[in-house]
């Protein structure tokens, strides 16, 4: 570079030149970000949530419609919205497990493995055998290292569901030897929605 310098001269900026422009802060470009993301996604579902809206209105909030435009929202990365939906629906149907199973989901992905825990165990209480049900408190009971209720849920999962469990397999495994497993698999990162 000083070589060069020597045979074509440095340039420099006039004296009287603007200081370049401040860089924004992280938390300004993050909100701003999740604003365009949410214009985003309120276009690209718009369509499909005038649809399940006017279900829900037409219906006069059945649980089973309240269900499926809380599944949009979950899908969408609407948690809080989500939430809103699938709780009214849980209230409206005390045996209509699909808003339990959904709400334990969003949980599990918002890593709050107590409450998806608990939504499960509650689907688990009303229908011992139900596939999700068992994978959810399974996931939900591993990530809390509460490994003997991992494996006897796990277990009924393998009776029930062979070819679900399998996908799970990491739920048989303990410490770095699930992460590994479970990094491999890419099972954690698996969202099962529950949308009948």
């Amino acid at each position: 570079m000083r070589e060069a310098w020597q045979t074509y001269e440095p340039v420099n900026l006039p004296r009287d030149s603007a200081p370049p422009p401040a860089t924004p802060a992280a938390e300004a470009l993050l909100d701003r970000f999740k604003d365009v993301q949410i214009k985003f996604l309120d276009r690209e579902m718009a369509e499909e949530l005038a649809k399940r809206s006017k279900l829900v209105a037409d219906t006069k909030e059945d649980p089973k419609a309240l269900n499926s435009l809380g599944v949009l929202y979950a899908q969408n990365g609407r948690y809080a919205e989500a939430k809103v939906y699938l709780a009214k629906a849980s209230a409206k149907a005390k045996t209509y497990l699909s808003p339990l199973l959904n709400l334990g989901m969003i949980s599990l992905v918002e890593k709050d493995f107590a409450a998806a825990s608990s939504y499960y165990e509650q689907a688990r209480k009303a229908e011992p055998k139900n596939v999700q049900a068992l994978l959810g408190f399974a996931r939900a009971n591993h990530e809390l290292e509460n490994y003997g209720s991992v494996r006897l849920a796990f277990e009924e999962l393998k009776r029930t569901d062979p070819g679900l469990a399998a996908q799970f397999a990491y739920l048989d495994l303990r410490g770095d030897e699930a992460a590994r497993a479970a990094d491999i698999s890419k099972a954690k990162e698996a969202m099962l929605w529950a949308e009948k």
